[in-house]
């Protein structure tokens, strides 16, 4: 997990903010091997705090890219796929940063892992709810 700078302060929704970072990391979980990578990258540039979930798992092809973010939508949606799921938890996610004013991306390769990257407004200190800290 790496923080830039080490220690700063976010207005966000405490519990949407978390359940932001559970359903990414619970993605990156799901689709990365055993003895696989996750990298958790957490900057603040002026007053956006940017959010960077990295693995390198199975990764996602490009032509299946925007269907991950439309509910009940899966890349693999037949009976015989490998990996559980509804099909809302990024979607979830991208609401969740649209209602804090940021945006979310990602990307990614098939075979080569995917990069989910969420910002948000930070604020400044007389509007903060919650704190980023190590």
């Amino acid at each position: 997990m790496k923080f830039e700078p080490d220690d700063f302060m976010i207005e966000a929704d405490a519990a949407k903010l978390k359940q932001i970072l559970y359903n990414l990391l619970s993605n990156a979980v799901k689709f990365t091997g055993t003895g696989g990578q996750i990298e958790i990258y957490v900057y603040k540039r002026e007053d956006v705090a940017e959010f960077i979930v990295r693995d390198n798992g199975i990764g996602i092809a490009e032509q299946d890219q925007k269907k991950v973010f439309v509910e009940f939508e899966q890349v693999d949606s037949s009976y015989t796929r490998e990996y559980e799921g509804t099909g809302l938890g990024l979607p979830l996610v991208k609401k969740m940063v649209e209602m804090h004013g940021g945006y979310v991306y990602l990307k990614s390769a098939l075979g080569n892992g995917s990069n989910f990257f969420d910002s948000a407004a930070a604020g400044n200190e007389e509007t903060v709810k919650g704190e980023v800290r190590k």
